[in-house]
């Protein structure tokens, strides 16, 4: 909400409606967002999320699709592209005349069941706890230094202290930043240039 209301356009936010803001603040959590295009955003976004990471973690060797839970492949297939098909379709067809947004009871409990799948073999595994530990650590340096040298953040983030502290700016600077932007940032300020050795 941050990023809209206040960061997007210099600093003027995007002036969006009560709607579509729920239906970021309710995009994941608990509550469902009150809108029917809110709840279709909400369900095709974990559609897509998960079978993307799936596809990613099948490219990295982190996963097979025989690795699957028996139900998750048998409902919704083994192929990204086609889990993607049965999931959508299946909410276009349970949704139809009825007054919310929904899944048929056995494509929802066979997704909740891959969701569990993901977050045991992805999300959370122990193969990538040494990454996310160095994630942390970058995001921790950048805070660091950003706090340490803020004449060093870039202009338009300057201009925004006065209203919002060191701190929030450079907390908005840094969670603005790619994955691939902020680990270039950290070498080029931590990392040695390799003809400044020797």
């Amino acid at each position: 909400m941050r990023v809209v209301d206040y960061l997007e356009r210099n600093g003027q936010g995007l002036n969006l409606t009560l709607e579509v803001k729920d239906g970021i603040v309710n995009h994941t959590g608990p509550n469902k967002p009150f809108t029917l295009e809110g709840n279709i955003v909400r369900i095709g976004d974990r559609i897509a999320y998960l079978c993307h990471d799936y596809d990613d973690g099948i490219r990295a060797g982190m996963l097979r699709p025989t690795d699957l839970p028996e139900r998750v492949s048998r409902i919704l297939g083994t192929n990204p592209s086609s889990m993607i098909t049965v999931m959508v379709s299946d909410m276009i067809q349970a949704s139809d005349g009825q007054s919310e947004i929904r899944m048929s009871s056995a494509v929802q409990e066979a997704m909740d069941e891959f969701r569990e799948f993901m977050f045991q073999k992805i999300y959370h595994s122990a193969e990538l706890e040494p990454d996310r530990t160095k994630a942390k650590y970058v995001i921790h340096k950048l805070y660091d230094y950003f706090m340490a040298h803020p004449g060093r953040l870039p202009q338009e983030f300057l201009d925004r202290e006065e209203r919002w502290g060191l701190q929030v700016t450079v907390i908005d600077y840094i969670a603005g930043l790619t994955d691939s932007y902020a680990i270039s940032l950290f070498e080029n300020l931590f990392i040695p240039s390799k003809w400044g050795l020797g």
